[in-house]
């Protein structure tokens, strides 16, 4: 899910940044290593690469943010797909950074220094206990984020605590809302600030904010079409890593579909994936509608909802009112008994 929202940040236009771009300079040894190895530094798309000469390599570009990046070793070429088992986080700042490894980023005697960020970046994840728990994860970054509201690396955190758990937002608001004004309107700060708002508008008890989009047929389709009836909205993506509930949720639509329950579907996809989004709706046997924000760059339904991850739902009473959130497993049949007579 980390992937997930910086990517985002690529796909929404119209923030311009407060901050003036820098240049970043990364440089350092890893072993003894020769090409064809070769060290890439990427985030949300590949930004820079190096061969490596007996270990030593040096990146130098311009960024127009702080922010984290990973340094991947690879031998034979870069791939996104590829697992990262020679790979360590560095964060891009204004000041060298210097990465010394005895051959492999994951091991403990790697160090990383630099400024600032590199040291609060470091003191971030030295806070993490081995072996920890999603909750102790969530608690020594929202530790950390109380004490630096003015550190890019806080805002960092914010985001990254998405992954351990789903977003409350009793919880990231006070933190969202204690950040600098530097952090909050940058381009990640503002699409986190959409995310708090619409994390609010979705809460339980909250009406459902309407949209309108399209089938892969071309027809559009409003949440506004169900009222009068229970629908349980589902957010979720063509990749096999968000089907993973599309078994469940066929079983619980063949159980209650009716005059009183109906699912609509919200894919991710985009329009590149087109082809691939109406091929998962065909090969999970999706008989209930779905419609896609494919072509629309302001990602309407995502920011409208807090950008949600994938797979997530909300079931919506007959007045378009949020009755219940992220439902899977028995808890969304044993859900929908109850309000579904």
């Amino acid at each position: 899910m980390t992937s997930y929202f910086l990517a985002l940040l690529l796909l929404v236009p119209g923030l311009s940044l407060a901050q003036k771009p820098f240049t970043y300079h990364i440089s350092g040894k890893i072993g003894v290593l020769n090409a064809p190895n070769k060290v890439y530094l990427r985030n949300s798309e590949l930004v820079d690469s190096a061969t490596l000469t007996n270990g030593v390599f040096e990146l130098k570009g311009s960024a127009v943010l702080p922010t984290r990046a990973d340094l991947v070793v690879q031998a034979n070429g870069y791939h996104p797909n590829t697992a990262l088992t020679n790979a360590t986080s560095v964060f891009l700042e204004p000041t060298p950074v210097v990465v010394i490894s005895e051959g492999s980023l994951r091991d403990a005697t790697t160090t990383i220094t630099g400024g600032p960020l590199t040291t609060e970046h470091q003191q971030l994840y030295a806070a993490v206990p081995p072996n920890a728990t999603p909750q102790q994860y969530a608690q020594a970054y929202t530790t950390f984020i109380k004490t630096h509201p003015t550190s890019w690396v806080s805002l960092m955190a914010l985001w990254d605590m998405g992954v351990f758990a789903e977003r409350q937002y009793d919880e990231v608001a006070p933190l969202f809302a204690a950040l600098s004004p530097e952090l909050k309107s940058s381009r990640s700060g503002r699409i986190y600030g959409d995310l708090v708002q619409g994390l609010k508008a979705t809460t339980v008890g909250q009406p459902a904010p309407n949209f309108t989009k399209k089938t892969p047929a071309g027809k559009l389709v409003s949440l506004a079409d169900y009222r009068g009836k229970y629908v349980l909205l589902t957010f979720w993506n063509s990749c096999a890593s968000c089907r993973t509930e599309n078994t469940n949720l066929v079983n619980a639509y063949q159980a209650f579909k009716g005059p009183q329950f109906d699912m609509l579907g919200v894919s991710f996809d985009t329009e590149n994936n087109r082809d691939r989004w109406i091929k998962a709706i065909a090969d999970d046997h999706l008989a209930w509608t779905q419609v896609a924000d494919l072509d629309d760059p302001d990602r309407e339904v995502q920011r409208l909802y807090g950008y949600p991850g994938t797979p997530q739902n909300l079931l919506i009473d007959p007045k378009g009112k949020i009755v219940a959130a992220n439902l899977h497993g028995a808890e969304l049949h044993a859900t929908l008994a109850r309000f579904i007579k």
